[in-house]
């Protein structure tokens, strides 16, 4: 996988996994034969030891928006059979998008994790503010990134068990 720093460089970071190649193919004959929802439920429970962790580093004084925030994600098209765990951030609001929302969104989820570097706060063209000025930057707060630290392997080992178990169930 890759995470992105606040400076657009990519850090990598590897799972290793013994006997992945034939984990592979019973995942490939599973995700066939079962529906999809169905394995993502069974997966989810090592997800949360994420979720609860990543909740624990959250260290921010923003009403609990970017705690509430953190979950197992929707699905992504691009990667239907993927869990992805990490802040529920909204990019793009529509005229349909309730203030409730809007004010609960914590698009600063990933400053907190990265922190920022120092910025101009005035803005060139049509959205120039007036206010200028230079922001110092930020140093991050990192929640996702401790979090898979501490409970990656727990995480793995839960959805292991859990998997063995259900394709125990359905054979």
């Amino acid at each position: 996988g890759s995470v992105y720093n606040h400076q657009g460089k990519t850090d990598r970071y590897v799972i290793k996994v013994e006997g992945i190649d034939e984990l592979m193919k019973t995942l490939k004959s599973i995700l066939t034969k079962h529906n999809e929802n169905e394995i993502r439920k069974v997966l989810s429970r090592g997800a949360k030891t994420l979720v609860e962790a990543a909740k624990m580093y959250v260290d921010v004084n923003d009403g609990g928006k970017l705690k509430d925030s953190i979950k197992i994600l929707p699905k992504w098209r691009g990667a239907p059979s993927t869990l992805f765990v990490g802040p529920r951030v909204i990019r793009r609001f529509t005229s349909k998008t309730s203030q409730k929302v809007k004010d609960r969104n914590p698009f600063y989820a990933h400053w907190m994790e990265y922190g920022t570097d120092p910025h101009n706060l005035g803005y060139k063209g049509k959205y120039t503010t007036g206010k200028g000025g230079q922001h110092p930057g930020t140093t991050g707060k990192p929640y996702m990134r401790p979090a898979y630290d501490t409970k990656a392997q727990e995480c793995l080992n839960i959805m292991r068990e859990d998997l063995a178990k259900y394709i125990e169930t359905k054979k």
